[in-house]
């Protein structure tokens, strides 16, 4: 058991690369406050996946596509860049992010939703081959109707991964 307050939570358990079970979400405690983590369930060992940012919930449902945890964020540029070097530039949108700690990455989809409660965050599921998540968004408008879409992802050489801060 650990004694930090969701460190981390709204997250998901997957296998790693090393075959190790591991725990994949937000870290709402320090020393990694808001980063992404991978916490190993046998010793408690933390990896820092993405910095600190407005990630609000990890999907690690892409069983047959494994290595990779899809995350949702909210915020706005406003608040990304507001005077905080080193924060995750994401905001709105959905990404993949690779679990090994390598800082790899896909952008998937821009949400454009605007949190108003927890059933207006974006929440997004990826298949389980991974090649398709779906996601919620009110569009802009905080109090309107909540509605889901689905993106493709593609995992094609010819559109390859970026590493955080490229």
């Amino acid at each position: 058991s650990w004694t930090e307050h969701h460190r981390p939570g709204h997250g998901d358990m997957t296998v790693d690369d090393n075959g190790d079970e591991v725990y994949v979400g937000i870290s709402k405690a320090g020393p990694d406050k808001w980063a992404v983590i991978k916490r190993r369930l046998s010793d408690g060992m933390v990896t820092v996946l993405a910095p600190s940012g407005y990630g609000t919930h990890v999907s690690t449902r892409n069983i047959h596509r494994p290595g990779w945890a899809f995350v949702s964020y909210e915020g706005s540029y406003e608040k990304v860049t507001a005077g905080r070097a080193g924060r995750a530039p994401f905001y709105r949108e959905v990404i993949a992010i690779r679990i090994d700690g390598s800082g790899e990455i896909r952008r998937i989809a821009q949400t454009r939703n605007a949190k108003e409660d927890y059933i207006s965050e974006s929440h997004a599921s990826p298949s389980p081959d991974g090649s398709q998540v779906i996601w919620s968004s009110n569009w802009g408008e905080a109090g309107a109707p909540v509605v889901d879409y689905v993106s493709r992802v593609s995992w094609s050489a010819a559109e390859p991964s970026r590493r955080l801060g490229e």
